[in-house]
């Protein structure tokens, strides 16, 4: 056996693989999803705390206070807005737009999200607390399926789908389809508890969570991560404490730029080292090396003299017709419109450079740098 049969062996491993972790992921999650859908309505819900830190967000957070406005609540509710010493007309502005919100305005004693948070925190009235981003835009009764959702499950964190707004552009639609298959993925991580995956967009919590586990004790110094440390803590020692809503998604804004979204990723994979499981590992491995196969073995094929172009095209369109089915059933499950065909295509093609050429570097650059520190450090 050659060079070559031995890469496409490998490849034909990869994507059968991938097949049967898609199909295990859309059938984990549906445990979620069916479990969570509201049967009737629940008349006593709890008094709730809602934190928003921001940074700089003038441009963004008007459109929060609208919705928030909207928002239908018949429960005592508070919004606590917390400033991560922002340097724009963010607070100012919050003086005057935030006006008919039972709101009040923190200062983060310290730079950095989880500060903010735990500020907020110390300061709320309630004992569930949700959280959410500064540039977001909210369903009127979001708030209320949250809350129905912890009196019937009793979970004591919880978190929901966040997906993005469609405004035409390539880099746009790849992320209103990763976003799809992110809501999946960390839904079948709740019904698993396999590995933590969760949005500070789209997050609720007991506030006696944080004080027993202290999840961002240790992690304080990393930019991100809020999310998934807290997720993470809360399925290691409370693993049936762990709640999903499906049908109360928050909508974010997409990245404009390619520079931007670099730099997103790089801080999204900067916690990947401290918080992923070996099963998790194992789904990354998975998810990229059928990307790295789906870039670079056609460059082999036309550029390297590599043989056996029907294999590398019927895998590639196989890989196409199984994004083409998991994609389709997150829409399906999580009521979000499907774009259609041509959307999609587009849409893959730049998902498999991204993890095919980009993400590689990120996750390799995260695990060097992870390892660097923990040498380095006393």
């Amino acid at each position: 056996m050659g060079v070559v049969e031995i890469v496409y062996g490998v490849w034909g491993t990869l994507f059968i693989s991938y097949c049967a972790l898609l199909a295990y992921i859309a059938r984990a999650a549906r445990r979620v999803l069916n479990g969570s859908t509201p049967s009737k309505c629940v008349q006593d819900l709890p008094s709730v705390s809602l934190l928003i830190p921001f940074h700089n967000e003038a441009h963004h957070i008007a459109a929060t206070i609208e919705s928030l406005k909207r928002l239908h609540l018949s429960v005592t509710w508070e919004v606590l807005f917390i400033d991560d010493h922002s340097t724009d007309s963010t607070p100012e502005l919050l003086h005057w737009i935030a006006q008919g919100l039972p709101h009040r305005v923190l200062q983060s004693p310290r730079r950095g999200k989880k500060h903010a948070l735990l500020h907020g925190v110390r300061h709320a009235q309630y004992d569930l607390i949700v959280a959410t981003d500064a540039d977001v835009q909210l369903e009127r009764d979001w708030i209320v399926k949250i809350l129905t959702s912890h009196v019937k499950e009793e979970w004591v964190f919880g978190t929901g789908p966040v997906f993005t707004r469609r405004t035409g552009s390539w880099l746009c639609d790849f992320q209103y389809m990763e976003y799809l298959g992110l809501a999946l993925l960390t839904a079948a991580g709740i019904a698993t508890g396999r590995w933590a995956l969760a949005n500070g967009a789209n997050m609720a919590w007991k506030r006696s969570v944080i004080e027993a586990l202290k999840p961002w004790e240790d992690n304080m110094d990393l930019p991100t991560g809020d999310d998934v440390f807290l997720a993470r803590a809360v399925q290691r020692y409370m693993p049936d404490g762990t709640g999903y809503w499906p049908q109360a998604p928050v909508y974010t804004r997409a990245v404009g730029s390619l520079r931007s979204l670099v730099a997103q990723r790089r801080r999204w994979a900067s916690k990947l080292p401290l918080v992923s499981t070996r099963t998790f590992t194992a789904v990354l491995f998975i998810i990229g090396g059928i990307h790295w196969c789906c870039v670079w073995l056609p460059v082999l094929f036309f550029y390297g003299g590599v043989g056996y172009s029907g294999a590398i095209t019927g895998l590639i369109l196989g890989k196409i017709l199984a994004d083409y089915g998991y994609l389709r059933y997150s829409a399906r499950f999580f009521h979000q419109r499907w774009p259609g065909t041509v959307v999609f295509l587009r849409a893959w093609l730049v998902n498999v450079f991204f993890y095919g050429v980009i993400s590689p570097i990120l996750y390799i650059w995260s695990y060097v740098h992870t390892y660097r520190t923990r040498v380095t450090s006393p």
